[in-house]
């Protein structure tokens, strides 16, 4: 993803005036949703996951969130697992699987931890309440802050669901969907941006396409985590070709 860190964690002071107590945001057929058991924390999203904000609850969500705040600073119990090598390492202690967030930004202790039960489909939020800079109580939390979210639905995608691919996803006029492949920095979001001035269409993300499969047809998902095109769209169309850049 092309967010820098300071990007990615400004996405957690959203204005006020949007704030409530739950949440709910659907990416490529996955439904999360999210609420604060802390009257202090009132939740928001991020303009790019405000793209795929839910406005029924027609159904059971298949991985739920909530949020409060608390004291982080303890030391972590448990072994490491996996350490991203940014923001994010996945520890495992007695009580099961935890994400904790971290960046130098803020200190040494994280500034959120994520309790995952062992299918990944609840999660318990805490905030550390030692960071008044990260939350402030005039200002609204996203749940689904990046990493988060991605690392949820991939998780969600990897149990036969889908693939995750880093690449741009575009739409033609006849509605057909093309994914472009490649590496950071390969072309991605050059494409789609010359690609919608020469013959329009839509782009569903300029760096991160979902694809999966339904009754034999394979179908590319729009996602939240676009490159630096800012490119994103909650919609899907059944997929006609693969290009590598």
């Amino acid at each position: 993803m092309s967010l820098s860190m300071s990007a990615s964690l400004s996405m957690s002071a959203l204005a006020p005036a949007t704030s409530t107590s739950s949440v709910l945001v659907e990416i490529a057929g996955a439904r999360l949703a999210a609420r604060s058991d802390d009257p202090n924390i009132r939740l928001a999203l991020s303009p790019a996951s405000e793209l795929f904000a839910c406005h029924d609850a027609d159904r059971e969500p298949d991985i739920a969130v909530t949020i409060r705040s608390g004291d982080l600073s303890a030391p972590p119990r448990g072994l490491l697992r996996f350490d991203s090598g940014a923001l994010w390492q996945l520890w495992h202690d007695d009580e099961g699987p935890l994400l904790r967030l971290s960046s130098p930004y803020f200190g040494a202790a994280p500034y959120k931890t994520v309790r995952l039960s062992q299918d990944w489909h609840r999660a318990e939020i805490t905030v550390h309440e030692g960071y008044p800079h990260y939350r402030t109580p005039e200002r609204a939390t996203d749940p689904f802050e990046y990493p988060l979210d991605e690392l949820m639905v991939t998780h969600w995608l990897g149990q036969g669901r889908g693939i995750e691919l880093h690449a741009s996803g575009i739409v033609d006029g006849a509605g057909r969907g093309f994914i472009f492949c490649g590496h950071s920095g390969a072309g991605k979001s050059t494409t789609a941006r010359n690609w919608l001035a020469a013959r329009g269409g839509t782009v569903l993300s300029d760096d991160r396409i979902v694809v999966r499969c339904h009754d034999g047809q394979f179908w590319m998902y729009g996602t939240p985590w676009h490159g630096e095109a800012q490119l994103a769209k909650a919609a899907r169309a059944p997929l006609a070709g693969v290009l590598l850049i």
